[in-house]
């Protein structure tokens, strides 16, 4: 179920998932890697994005999987997301998928920390490419 794929993603990242760009490019780049979560892509202005993925936190949220807190940039006020996993949230190992999850527990960990630019920059090389 792809809900469970969404907290499953915010669990490998230790809990938290900071923006609703990472969450994209780290689904995308994952799927690219062999994850086959069953998400359609389409180019959109950040590079590859999927409607499906925006539905499917909107649904992890309400089954209360995860929790969405908004904060505000220093720099220049823009608001972000933060997505935490609840803690009624189980651990769902099966939903790592082919990847398993000591693979994708340490994609994620590198992309919850790389800059947001550089994951778009290398979602969209690979959607070009």
């Amino acid at each position: 179920m792809k809900i469970r794929l969404i907290a499953a993603i915010v669990a490998a990242a230790g809990g938290q998932l900071i923006g609703r760009v990472r969450l994209q490019k780290t689904m995308y780049l994952l799927d690219q890697l062999g994850l086959n979560s069953g998400f359609e892509y389409e180019y959109h202005h950040y590079g590859p994005y999927s409607r499906d993925i925006d539905n499917a936190t909107a649904d992890a949220k309400a089954f209360d999987l995860i929790k969405e807190e908004y904060e505000h940039r220093q720099s220049d006020g823009a608001m972000y997301s933060i997505f935490k996993l609840q803690q009624t949230a189980e651990r769902n190992i099966a939903a790592y998928g082919a990847l398993g999850r000591e693979r994708v527990s340490d994609l994620v960990g590198l992309f919850a920390c790389t800059n947001v630019t550089v994951l778009e920059l290398a979602a969209t090389i690979d959607w070009l490419w």
